[in-house]
């Protein structure tokens, strides 16, 4: 059985965007001991995010094509 995730609040400070995730209970701990820990989850998340948001971007003009 695989561990239960939760979820957790990273904010970029940058420009105050939120992003939800879920971790194991073990990257919650360190996430808040290692801060280049944290760091490099929302580096990876706003990736993640970006990439989403770009191919929903690029799917909506291609689907309506469809229409």
């Amino acid at each position: 059985m695989s561990e239960k995730k939760i979820e957790i609040e990273l904010v970029d400070e940058e420009n105050n965007k939120h992003y939800k995730i879920k971790v194991s209970s073990n990257d919650v701990e360190r996430a808040k001991n290692d801060v280049m820990f944290a760091t490099k989850l929302l580096e990876i998340t706003k990736l993640q995010s970006n990439a989403e948001s770009n191919i929903h971007h690029l799917n909506g003009p291609t689907k309506q094509l469809f229409y």
